[in-house]
């Protein structure tokens, strides 16, 4: 009855000798890894961050959606109305030459009613301190104006009549100067035979002109037909 035991005891000998075959030669056991020395760790060098904070951030304003949405909707005469009462509260910085407005030129027929105003206010022909300035305030010019008018009115009211000639004399002084003069104009037209001079383009063609200063010439009453042989003089 002995005899198992040892065949089991041999059989389990033989096993165990057939799993540690079947074990790698370079395995390392927990023990070993125990035994292995710890490599040392460099400490490393702590950077600080800059205590201070940065500009650009405080300068920064938060800015809610609604008010972006807001900025953006705002029409450019919102902006332009802003950027004016800008400039009035600085005070002074807007020049007064900006505010004023380009008056028009008086007609001969407002020349005439001021002149008459001021006769009507006048004394023996003579103005008192401040009918200038009176009058001009009244019709909305300037007093150099108002002197203007009435010094013309005195140079020429005795030959002209009780209110002078105040026309205006922009007309016919204004404008560029024509290239040719008149009077050498007329004299070349009589150089030209009469039969180059029947029509406008065949004067024009003649004097080496273009045919908008005949034009011109004719409209302006200086250059007209012969009443008979009907070619330009002048």
């Amino acid at each position: 009855m002995e005899s198992p035991p040892e065949t089991m005891s041999v059989v389990a000998s033989e096993h165990t000798l057939e799993v540690s075959d079947l074990l790698p030669t370079n395995m390392v056991t927990d023990t070993a890894l125990a035994s292995l020395p710890i490599p040392e760790m460099t400490s490393m060098e702590s950077t600080e961050l800059p205590q201070e904070t940065p500009t650009n951030v405080l300068e920064m304003s938060f800015v809610s959606p609604i008010m972006a949405m807001e900025m953006e909707i705002k029409c450019p005469e919102e902006v332009k109305s802003e950027e004016v009462s800008g400039e009035e509260v600085k005070g002074e910085e807007v020049s007064d030459d900006a505010l004023k407005v380009k008056r028009k030129n008086l007609t001969d027929q407002q020349r005439m009613t001021i002149v008459h105003y001021l006769l009507a206010n006048s004394a023996a022909g003579r103005l008192k301190h401040g009918d200038m300035k009176t009058a001009a305030t009244h019709f909305g010019v300037h007093r150099a104006t108002i002197r203007r008018l009435w010094k013309l009115h005195m140079a020429s009211s005795v030959t002209d009549g009780l209110a002078g000639n105040v026309a205006s004399r922009i007309k016919g002084h204004s404008g560029r100067k024509p290239k040719i003069p008149d009077e050498e104009l007329k004299a070349r037209i009589a150089a030209i035979p009469v039969e180059r001079r029947m029509t406008g383009r065949g004067l024009s063609t003649a004097l080496q002109v273009s045919n908008s200063v005949v034009v011109r010439l004719i409209k302006s009453g200086k250059l007209r037909r012969h009443p008979k042989k009907l070619h330009y003089i002048m």
